[in-house]
């Protein structure tokens, strides 16, 4: 079972996601069983729902992978505590990169 294949039960999470137009496109033009009512906005972008599997930190690796792996062409909406977790691992994946430890929030 794929991280973005349909999921239900307890262990469910859903993650609202935005994506730059371009990065968008992309994202509709691909096929996730779980995705909710894709929404194109005014200036291109897209944001949607997609259920994926929870962990104890609240998002699967996998799927915490699958989301930086789209750079800064996506940002976690919501819930909360997976945009912090989203935030923090792209926090650690920039000082590695320059290291710089004093990254601001986006």
């Amino acid at each position: 079972m794929g991280v973005w294949d349909d999921v239900s039960g307890r262990d469910a999470v859903t993650v609202r996601l935005r994506f730059t137009p371009q990065a968008g496109y992309r994202v509709l033009r691909s096929t996730y069983p779980s995705m909710v009512d894709p929404l194109i906005l005014l200036d291109g972008s897209v944001e949607f729902e997609i259920r994926t599997r929870g962990d104890t930190r609240g998002l699967s690796c996998e799927g915490l992978t699958w989301i930086l792996s789209w750079g800064e062409e996506v940002e976690v909406m919501g819930p909360p505590s997976i945009r912090a977790l989203w935030f923090s691992a792209l926090c650690t994946d920039r000082r590695n990169d320059i290291g710089d430890a004093s990254l601001e929030p986006l």
